[in-house]
């Protein structure tokens, strides 16, 4: 449907969530990037597919860096329409799962204790 309607970019989002789900990273990546560039840099979804590429790239710690930041702008309502606990949760998993593959010993329990607290607030969003 997308490529007959070039307005319904909005598609490609969800298409990534389904891929990613699957396993298909490379179906993903590509419906991901296809979001980010459709959509205007100004728009907020534009900071949360950068954040995803970020992870996708094993780059956890941009991710968390590019998701503060847009935290730090939107309102509690906008937060969770654009599920950045749920993302935020997930980015820190992944650096503390980056970091314990070298070092078990060198995890950082605070970026535990933010990945769970951003988990359990996703779960209650």
């Amino acid at each position: 449907a997308v490529e007959l309607d070039g307005e319904l970019t909005q598609v490609w989002l969800p298409l990534y969530q389904l891929r990613h789900s699957l396993g298909d990273m490379d179906g993903a990546r590509e419906a991901l990037l296809r979001f980010h560039r459709s959509t205007p840099q100004s728009n907020d979804y534009w900071s949360v597919s950068q954040a995803l590429l970020a992870r996708l790239d094993g780059d956890h710690d941009a991710a968390i860096g590019i998701l503060l930041d847009l935290r730090g702008r939107v309102s509690d309502e906008r937060a969770r329409e654009l599920r950045l606990h749920r993302h935020l949760g997930f980015a820190y998993v992944g650096s503390c799962l980056d970091v314990a593959r070298q070092d078990p010993a060198s995890v950082d329990p605070a970026f535990l204790e933010e990945a769970q607290r951003y988990l359990e607030l996703a779960v209650q969003d």
